[in-house]
């Protein structure tokens, strides 16, 4: 019963493989005017939880 460790490994591999890009599409795509504290805040934030997304985290956590 429960869902695959391995499975969903490979699923937050695939997502921490995504984000770089995705985190570089949304901060293009962001208004010139937009408030920097913000922006940066919020692209810190996913930027930091990228960060937490290694193989080596997503395997041990797996475990």
């Amino acid at each position: 019963m429960g869902f695959d460790t391995d499975i969903m490994a490979g699923i937050m591999l695939g997502l921490a493989d995504m984000l770089e890009p995705v985190v570089a599409k949304v901060w293009a795509e962001l208004p010139a005017d937009f408030p920097e504290h913000i922006r940066e805040s919020i692209m810190g934030g996913l930027t930091e939880r990228a960060t937490r997304l290694t193989a080596e985290n997503i395997w041990q956590a797996s475990r």
